[in-house]
């Protein structure tokens, strides 16, 4: 729990208080109300929120230690810091930010603490989308000290392709590009259909993606309601409805495939429970006979 237990010394000292942390202003700004909204998270032991403000990569650091010492079949990012937290008392660590050094979309708080070792429990950040989040020690291999289980980590963590929304990330064959995610109020429907609008208990959740057909038989990766769901902060899991989804303009698939070389747009809509932070979209080719359920290997593009 090695990497779990450093990301939860976060001080926020000198750097002043933040409810949330903030999209504007400068760049070392930004990390202080990070870190200010990391703090307060520890203080009142919520790790959904803490998990919320850290990356893909850290999450899944945490959640794979976690997967070690854990009694649950699957424990979240949120349980791993709970366990580290149950281990440690971290709260009297602090952060010098006036030594914080930026480079690019990279940034690194020097600690005052040290670790077992003798080393400074320095924290890593890293700018997503335009966002600073709290990152993975990138001298560490999933979070853990010794060889094999770094070996196994590193095994397990290699199943998830990270990228970003723009950027494309390939799957068994085909490309995937997130063009946007966003929340609306509805989603225009063909004309024979009504509009999909959100319940009083929902939100509703437009994702726009291109697919390139980059393997040599054809695809049909979201017939079925496969091949895309959404992931919250809770480690909560959301599938689109692949019959509303073919009711949107625009939408060819349940029998047209895309051709090796070519490539389609789809738009997928997603209920979701009112209130909720969607953190990732995972995506997979569910064409793929050996993984068409996307536990063997996936893309997962960190949400805006």
């Amino acid at each position: 729990m090695a990497c779990a237990s450093t990301v939860l010394v976060v001080g926020a000292t000198g750097c002043g208080g933040a409810d949330k942390p903030s999209t504007s202003g400068s760049d070392r700004e930004q990390i202080k109300a990070l870190t200010a909204s990391l703090q307060t998270a520890i203080r009142s032991k919520d790790w959904d929120t803490f998990c919320s403000l850290a990356t893909l990569e850290l999450r899944t650091q945490i959640k794979f230690a976690a997967a070690l010492i854990s009694e649950k079949e699957n424990p979240s990012c949120a349980d791993g810091l709970s366990a580290a937290a149950a281990e440690e008392d971290v709260s009297d660590a602090s952060y010098d930010l006036s030594r914080l050094e930026i480079i690019g979309d990279s940034a690194i708080a020097k600690s005052a603490s040290k670790d077992d070792d003798g080393e400074p429990e320095d924290i890593s950040f890293e700018k997503k989308g335009g966002r600073w989040l709290v990152a993975a020690d990138p001298d560490e291999e999933g979070g853990f000290s010794s060889d094999d289980d770094a070996a196994t980590t590193t095994t397990e963590a290699a199943k998830a392709t990270p990228a970003q929304i723009g950027s494309p990330a390939t799957d068994d064959g085909l490309t995937f590009t997130v063009r946007s995610l966003r929340q609306v109020s509805s989603i225009a429907a063909d004309e024979y259909s009504s509009p999909l609008k959100p319940k009083p208990d929902e939100d509703l959740y437009l994702l726009r993606v291109k697919v390139t057909n980059d393997s040599k038989d054809g695809a049909d990766p979201f017939c079925g309601g496969g091949s895309a769901k959404l992931v919250d902060s809770q480690e909560r899991n959301i599938d689109f409805d692949s019959q509303e989804a073919l009711n949107l303009p625009g939408n060819d698939f349940c029998g047209s495939e895309i051709q090796p070389g070519l490539s389609k747009r789809y738009k997928l809509p997603f209920r979701v429970a009112k209130g909720s932070t969607i953190a990732t979209v995972v995506l997979w080719n569910g064409s793929a006979g050996d993984d068409s359920d996307g536990t063997g290997t996936h893309v997962a593009v960190d949400a805006p």
